[in-house]
């Protein structure tokens, strides 16, 4: 039992040392990507920068060009035109809600609108996971195409299409100095109606190859000791 102990024991402080503390290599360093900073009552929607809605203006003509200008809002996004949708309860967004969302609010990338933060990069590789569902208003308006911009570099483009529930999406970005700034951004690209709504959105760091390199030399150590420990065992087991 007392070998038992020291083994987790041993396996803990490898962990530790190779990926820090609190499991920091899977620490996103985004600001509420679950878009719950902004306390939003049912139904409710807003256009940052702007007012909180219903009672409010009509949706954004097709064809209109956002700028990328808005008011940041205290959740670390900036809204450029986008919106952000309590999905409790109804709501003028959608007939039927999407389902498999993460928590009570989430973004809306409409139109040519678009949504972004500055972050700065703790490692020189590191994956960006987020969710993505189209709008429905009697099953349309929801086929939109969106692009993820790091900066000005185009770094993937995705679609929703109307009634479509949260799906996972993975994008690895590299090339990245850590401790630098960046921003990313997601930009609507259709000038029709169409809205894609987005949620958990997390930028995580990717271990550096050393670090892998320490956790594979900790687990050969560990395997040494768990051998070392059996052939004390069968020797003491022999001469008893």
């Amino acid at each position: 039992m007392k070998m038992k102990f020291a083994l987790i024991a041993a396996a803990a402080t490898i962990m530790g040392a190779a990926f820090g503390p609190a499991t920091a290599s899977a620490t996103t360093v985004l600001t509420d990507g679950d878009f719950a900073g902004v306390g939003l009552t049912t139904g409710q929607y807003t256009y940052p920068g702007q007012n909180v809605y219903p009672a409010g203006p009509p949706y954004p003509y097709p064809g209109y060009v956002y700028t990328a200008s808005a008011t940041p809002v205290p959740n670390g996004w900036t809204y450029g035109g986008g919106s952000l949708v309590n999905g409790q309860g109804s709501s003028p967004w959608y007939t039927t809600g999407p389902v498999g969302n993460i928590g009570k609010n989430f973004a809306g990338i409409q139109s040519l609108s678009t949504l972004s933060q500055t972050f700065t990069a703790s490692a020189g590789t590191m994956v960006l996971d987020w969710q993505d569902a189209g709008r429905s208003i009697n099953g349309a308006m929801g086929n939109q195409t969106y692009q993820v911009l790091l900066g000005s570099t185009v770094e993937g483009t995705f679609g929703t299409a109307s009634n479509m529930i949260f799906a996972g999406h993975q994008l690895t970005l590299s090339g990245l100095t850590a401790g630098n700034s960046y921003t990313l951004q997601f930009a609507g690209q259709d000038r029709a109606d169409q809205t894609a709504f987005l949620d958990h959105v997390t930028l995580s760091a990717v271990p550096e190859p050393a670090t892998w390199a320490m956790m594979l030399l900790g687990f050969f150590g560990l395997g040494t000791m768990v051998r070392g420990a059996r052939r004390r065992n069968l020797a003491a087991a022999a001469t008893a």
